[in-house]
């Protein structure tokens, strides 16, 4: 279930780009718009996170942070670098590697690099200015929260992140799978009701992010779960639809401020059954793969 983390450096190969923190909310937002968080396509199809977003465009943070680095060559001729990340500990769930996430890093040069995190939901990317000792502020969303509020600054669910650019002096070897080279740049982040809590982001390239990340991220949730975005009146993402496929076609759902268990036969709300259409033979049939690694 556990596989050695695979990385290469990617900072010295940069070449400069016109790319700048309008251009990267713009791709943001485009992803909240048209990509939903969901396990469904690789525990009942057994799919890589490419041929989840290509399919159903749908995925887990490495899926969204592939369909946010597509937009990006597509729209503004960018290119980017998927790169592995911690957790904060809130977010962390037993027989979790320390290294249980992905981002995408956006370089502007050699020297300033953008990461945006979209199953964070962050609203603006962090911009890392590397040997820059100064801290940074940046947004994210929590999108369980609803709320409307004509003024930004009232919304109790947007967090403040602090974010700031450090180097590793020496290799650090967080398990016998995973290790982050000496002089690996990062960004150490923390909410800022909450320093203690750290996560970072590693400014090196994964090149086996589904094999070294997704296959012990799927096999321990593996329960199917899909929660689809909708942006409010200010154009802030927040949740539409969460379901999760508990045991003997049971589901747990929350919509419009409702959260209810039923089977699958009652959830008749149009936008549910929009959202599950293409896995609805799959989860009548309870055809779901509980073991099985993804192959990059």
């Amino acid at each position: 279930m556990y596989f050695k983390l695979k990385t290469k450096p990617f900072i010295n190969k940069i070449k400069k780009q016109n790319i700048n923190e309008e251009m990267i909310i713009d791709a943001l937002e485009n992803t909240y718009k048209n990509t939903a968080f969901s396990t469904f396509p690789y525990l009942l199809y057994g799919m890589n996170s490419k041929n989840s977003i290509k399919n159903f465009k749908s995925g887990n943070c490495v899926g969204l942070s592939i369909y946010l680095k597509n937009y990006l060559k597509k729209k503004y001729n960018v290119n980017s670098f998927l790169i592995p990340a911690s957790i904060p500990k809130k977010y962390s769930f037993p027989g979790y590697l320390d290294l249980a996430h992905v981002a995408l890093a956006i370089p502007m040069d050699k020297k300033q690099i953008f990461i945006a995190d979209v199953a964070f939901y962050f609203l603006n990317p962090i911009k890392s200015i590397l040997n820059s000792k100064k801290k940074r502020i940046i947004f994210s969303k929590n999108i369980y929260s609803k709320e409307y509020s004509s003024n930004l600054r009232n919304y109790t669910s947007i967090e403040k992140i602090v974010c700031e650019t450090k180097i590793r002096k020496i290799k650090k070897v967080f398990n016998k799978y995973q290790t982050i080279e000496k002089g690996t740049y990062y960004i150490e982040c923390y909410t800022d009701d909450d320093s203690e809590d750290k996560w970072c982001y590693y400014l090196t390239e994964v090149i086996n992010p589904d094999k070294a990340i997704s296959t012990f991220f799927i096999n321990l949730r593996n329960k199917p779960f899909i929660c689809s975005n909708k942006m409010d009146r200010n154009g802030i993402c927040e949740m539409n639809i969460y379901l999760k496929c508990k045991d003997d076609n049971l589901f747990k759902l929350k919509y419009d401020d409702i959260e209810e268990e039923d089977k699958l036969e009652n959830l008749n709300k149009s936008e549910i059954l929009k959202l599950l259409k293409p896995f609805l033979k799959e989860i009548k049939n309870c055809k779901i793969k509980r073991k099985f690694i993804i192959e990059d």
